[in-house]
């Protein structure tokens, strides 16, 4: 109880970040980058070496034209006070490093993120359903990562600095998404995928018992080897 008084009331990375936030300007023109909860797996491993994420915002900062912008918002979850760890997964510091990247700004962690989407030239992400809510709103993703929609069209998989540069100059030059697309690539992946449950904690929405889960997996497992004979 002490050491958890002692990272509320003390200086933690909460009160840092806090200090260094700025209220979005929505007329400017910006890449919406929200940052992953760490430590988990859709950074480490689905993310490579964008699971250190300021690695990603640098990239992104380099690329962008002179009068844009980079708004960064944490994820809510990462400052949860469920336990005494609940400040140590970012260092002291972290937020001071990415605010002195030129051009990005802190946006308070209670700004509407689909706002910030809809109003933004793209949406930057390693592997967040971030991506997929811009892709909805006709907003290009640049990709750092792996998920199971890197292939729909509008999202540019980047692995460096020079897919990142070439992506934005065409979002620049005015790159626009076509919806229909968006709706072919979603229905031609609902015909190719599975309805399965490996997350406990949502079995009562999806109502799948472990009978069916278990029949399901075993049923593509086999259909599996028997085309691949």
């Amino acid at each position: 109880m002490i050491g958890y008084l002692i990272k509320k009331i003390g200086p933690n990375i909460k009160k840092e970040y806090v200090a260094l936030q700025t209220t979005p300007d929505y007329s400017q023109k910006y890449i919406y980058l929200p940052l992953h909860y760490q430590p988990e797996c859709s950074t480490s491993p689905l993310g490579g070496v964008f699971a250190d994420q300021i690695l990603m915002v640098k990239i992104l900062s380099y690329c962008l034209p002179k009068d844009w912008l980079v708004y960064v918002k944490e994820h809510p979850i990462q400052w949860a006070t469920s336990s005494l760890a609940f400040f140590d997964f970012r260092y002291q510091g972290y937020y001071q490093e990415i605010a002195k990247i030129k051009n990005v700004k802190l946006v308070p962690i209670e700004t509407n993120s689909h706002k910030l989407i809809a109003n933004s030239q793209a949406v930057c992400t390693v592997s967040g359903t971030a991506g997929m809510e811009a892709l909805l709103r006709s907003r290009p993703v640049l990709l750092f990562g792996n998920i199971s929609f890197h292939d729909c069209p509008g999202v540019f998989k980047i692995k460096n600095s020079a897919a990142c540069k070439e992506a934005i100059e065409k979002i620049v030059s005015g790159f626009k998404i076509d919806q229909q697309l968006i709706i072919n690539y979603l229905a031609s992946l609902d015909k190719v995928s599975y309805h399965l449950n490996i997350d406990r904690g949502v079995q009562e929405y999806l109502k799948i018992t472990e009978e069916d889960l278990a029949r399901t997996i075993i049923g593509v497992m086999l259909s599996e080897v028997g085309e691949n004979r």
